[in-house]
């Protein structure tokens, strides 16, 4: 049947994102590499893609040239991340120092919400403020989160349903924070 995988074909990646399941359908189509790479550069999708989606795509014979355009791609998407219409969400501000953040003062008051550029796959996270990493980090752990590694002096976590979070030293202003704060016994 043309256009079908070859028999010995991998079997489909179950994590493979729908950019990349796209990009997958039209090179097995027979399309030539030049259209795979007009569709990968004018896609608003993002790929996604893992180092085993990557050994995957190249199993199923997909063009190095095709693979590394995903992946810069991805990287180029990811610089206008932040090119949004500023008369609907508050003003985007880079944090000094701390490259990777953007923060949305406002955003929600008396909260500090910032955006986080991260070499991983997109996610939601927690950032937990303390006056006492080391205790509350204690605290999280004999609940039953993991703590994955350091940065800086903050303490990455996994809790027990899977999500990350982060226990990070006082950012907020400290009358703020010692007004907002909870303390738990």
């Amino acid at each position: 049947m043309p256009g079908a995988p070859p028999d010995n074909a991998p079997a489909v990646a179950a994590n493979m994102s729908p950019g990349a399941s796209e990009v997958v359908r039209l090179a097995q189509s027979g399309v030539s590499d030049d259209v795979v790479l007009a569709y990968i550069q004018n896609s608003q999708a993002t790929f996604n893609l893992s180092s085993d989606a990557v050994v995957y795509l190249k199993d199923l014979g997909l063009s190095s040239p095709v693979v590394t355009a995903m992946l810069n791609h991805d990287t180029a998407l990811n610089g206008k991340q932040y090119n949004y219409d500023q008369r609907l969400y508050p003003p985007a501000n880079p944090v000094p120092g701390e490259a990777q953040f953007t923060s949305l003062p406002g955003a929600f008051p008396g909260l500090v919400t910032a955006i986080q550029a991260v070499d991983d796959e997109p996610r939601y996270h927690v950032d937990i403020e303390t006056d006492d990493v080391a205790a509350e980090t204690a605290w999280l752990v004999a609940l039953g989160a993991v703590e994955l590694r350091r940065w800086l002096d903050c303490r990455v976590l996994r809790a027990p349903g899977g999500h990350l979070l982060c226990v990070i030293p006082l950012h907020s202003d400290p009358d703020t924070f010692h007004r907002l704060a909870r303390v738990w016994d």
